[in-house]
């Protein structure tokens, strides 16, 4: 055994830094983090996908894997981290439905109605949790998860196990896909926010040209009607709003990534 980890030294500590860039980005990357999935089975998805690409960095090991043990765990640290940026990135994007749903629910007077959500480990709102299963079908549909796996590799291109770098620009990217979080949130819940807005002016002069009526317990169900109604005529506009915006968030990581190398 010993003499096989003395032989191979520089091709197990090169798949070593393939798996923890790629793990980095499988914890939290929207479906390749999910809780539901076993852990082996996320392991296994890990450890798959980093033996298809550990095998073309064997022949050009970078100095980090002869150098100290400090540099190796250094360098194990900056994949971790660009793995984790990334799956963050994604991970954003698909939780800003989720703050959607929450919108929907406390302006709809829905928001007691609760359900268990698996990926949270907490209790979440019906339209929150409808809003996650959107995001995760919508991330399918629109072939995310290639687009992730795509910029993943092209990481490996521009930046090869134990090279990676990081600059301000990084982060300032990884900000401004958290500000466009908040916009695809809002996006998301528009219509709704919208049509209950105007549900509320109308239920406000109804109760001034006859206050007899009890305007509090007609407003709970119209608010309600008029929540599902929308919803059910803007739902896709919805996941076509997240598509764009998962667009523009892996060609604003891949444009930094390159940038790193000039």
């Amino acid at each position: 055994m010993s003499e096989f980890l003395a032989a191979y030294r520089e091709q197990l500590l090169v798949f070593l830094l393939v798996l923890t860039r790629v793990s980095g980005l499988g914890v939290a990357a929207p479906l390749f983090g999910i809780r539901q999935a076993p852990k082996y089975v996320r392991l296994m998805l890990c450890v798959g996908v980093s033996m298809v690409i550990a095998p073309v960095y064997w022949g050009a090991a970078p100095a980090v894997v002869s150098g100290p043990g400090v540099d190796l765990i250094l360098a194990l640290c900056r994949e971790a981290i660009l793995g984790l940026v990334m799956g963050l990135a994604m991970l954003m994007l698909a939780t800003s439905l989720q703050a959607a749903g929450r919108i929907v629910g406390q302006m709809s007077g829905t928001s007691l109605a609760e359900t268990v959500d698996p990926d949270m480990g907490a209790a979440s709102p019906l339209y929150g949790r409808m809003y996650d299963l959107v995001s995760i079908a919508a991330f399918l549909l629109v072939g995310g998860h290639r687009q992730v796996l795509a910029a993943l590799l092209d990481t490996f291109q521009w930046m090869p196990p134990g090279q990676v770098g990081f600059s301000r620009d990084l982060f300032t990217t990884l900000n401004e896909i958290a500000s466009q979080s908040f916009v695809l949130a809002l996006r998301a819940a528009a219509p709704v926010m919208i049509a209950l807005l105007l549900s509320t002016l109308i239920l406000g002069l109804i109760s001034r040209t006859a206050p007899q009526l009890n305007i509090l317990a007609i407003g709970f169900n119209l608010n309600a009607l008029v929540a599902i109604a929308v919803l059910a005529l803007t739902l896709g506009g919805t996941a076509w709003v997240f598509q764009q915006h998962i667009d523009a968030a892996v060609q604003s990581l891949q444009t930094t990534f390159v940038a790193l190398l000039e």
